[in-house]
C-alpha cells in the first residue's frame, strides 16, 4: 500500500509495536520523505538608510553534469537562430616540429552545440596547408557555423597539425576548446529586445600541451657536440618558451542578418609569410631557412 502523505510505497508489511510495561502502541508510519535541495534566503528593503525585512526566497538548487539536459519553461525563453563566424589569422611561436624543423601547418576547427531541446549542431573545418612552415603559419581563413540559442553547451575547438603526403596528419599541439555559452545568450537577449548588434570578441587560445613536452631538453643550435659529447650539446628550455599562440576573431549575429550580409567562406586575405616562386628569388637566404630550418640554415 502507498502512503498517502507521502505518495510513496512501503517496501515491506510493518506491524504495531507494543510497550506492555509503559502501556503504549506504536502504530507503523512512512519514513520522511528525501530533503528537498531549498534554500532560503530574507529579503530587505532600503528604507531611509535601514534595511527593513520585506519577505523570504524560496530557490531549488540543482547541479547537473553540462552534458545534461536542463528543463527549462521553453515557451518563456523562447529560441534564436544565430551564425557564428569565426576568422582564423595565424598561429605564432610554434617550436614543436615534426618534420625536423618545419611543419607543413594546418588548423583544424570543430564545433560543437546543442540547444534546450536537444538538437544537436556539429561541423567540421580545417584550413588550408602552409607549406614549409617554420614558427608561424599564416591563413586569413574564415567559416560560419549555424546555431540555436540559448544552448545547453557549445565551443569551438581547435588543434595544431602537420600535414603528411604519405602518412595521416600529425598533431602538433593538442586541442584548446573556446566555450560560447555566454556569449549565445548575451545574443538571444538581445534579440528579445529587438537589439540586431553583433557579438564581437577577439580571442587569443595558448597551445600548452603537446606530445612529449615533459622531454624539455633541446639540442644545440648547431649540434657541434654531439658525436663526441651528447651531454654538452643539450641544453634545458622552459615549457613556456614553447606555448604557440593562435588569433581569432568571433562574430555571432542573428539568422536574419547574416542572410542580409552573407560572410562568405574561404580566404578573406593573402596569407603572409608564404613560400613562392617570387619569394624564393626575391630572398634566396629566407628560402633556405623555411626549407631545412632555422637552425640548419
Amino acid at each position: 500500500p502507498a502512503c498517502a502523505a507521502h505518495r510513496r510505497p512501503c517496501v515491506a508489511q510493518a506491524l504495531p509495536f507494543e510497550d506492555k510495561e509503559k502501556g503504549q502502541r506504536f502504530d507503523p508510519v512512512c519514513p520522511p520523505p528525501d530533503p528537498l535541495p531549498i534554500e532560503r534566503f530574507e529579503l530587505f528593503t532600503d528604507v531611509d538608510g535601514c534595511d527593513i525585512f520585506a519577505g523570504s526566497l524560496r530557490a531549488i538548487v540543482d547541479i547537473r553534469a553540462a552534458e545534461e539536459s536542463v528543463p527549462q519553461p521553453l515557451a518563456i525563453i523562447g529560441s534564436s537562430k544565430l551564425e557564428v563566424r569565426i576568422k582564423l589569422s595565424r598561429v605564432t611561436n610554434i617550436q614543436v616540429f615534426k618534420d625536423s624543423e618545419r611543419n607543413d601547418l594546418f588548423l583544424s576547427c570543430s564545433f560543437r552545440s546543442k540547444d534546450l531541446q536537444g538538437a544537436l549542431f556539429d561541423r567540421d573545418v580545417r584550413t588550408d596547408t602552409h607549406k614549409y612552415s617554420t614558427t608561424m603559419g599564416s591563413f586569413n581563413q574564415r567559416f560560419n557555423f549555424p546555431v540555436n540559442a540559448p544552448a545547453q553547451h557549445a565551443y569551438l575547438e581547435f588543434a595544431v597539425w602537420d600535414e603528411d603526403v604519405v602518412t595521416s596528419a600529425d598533431l602538433v599541439y593538442y586541442p584548446k576548446q573556446v566555450h560560447l555559452d555566454e556569449e549565445l545568450d548575451i545574443a538571444h537577449k538581445r534579440l528579445l529586445q529587438a537589439d540586431d548588434e553583433p557579438v564581437r570578441l577577439y580571442r587569443t587560445v595558448v597551445f600548452d600541451e603537446w606530445e612529449g613536452m615533459n622531454e624539455s631538453v633541446q639540442r644545440c643550435k648547431r649540434a657541434c657536440l654531439q658525436c663526441c659529447c651528447p651531454c654538452l650539446s643539450t641544453r634545458y628550455v622552459p615549457k613556456h618558451l614553447k606555448y604557440a599562440q593562435m588569433e581569432v576573431e568571433i562574430e555571432i549575429v542573428s539568422e536574419a542578418e547574416a542572410l542580409r550580409n552573407p560572410a562568405v567562406e574561404g580566404q578573406y586575405r593573402v596569407p603572409e609569410g608564404r613560400l613562392t616562386p617570387l619569394g624564393a628569388v626575391m630572398a634566396p637566404s629566407k628560402t633556405m631557412t623555411m626549407l631545412v630550418g632555422p637552425q640548419r640554415a
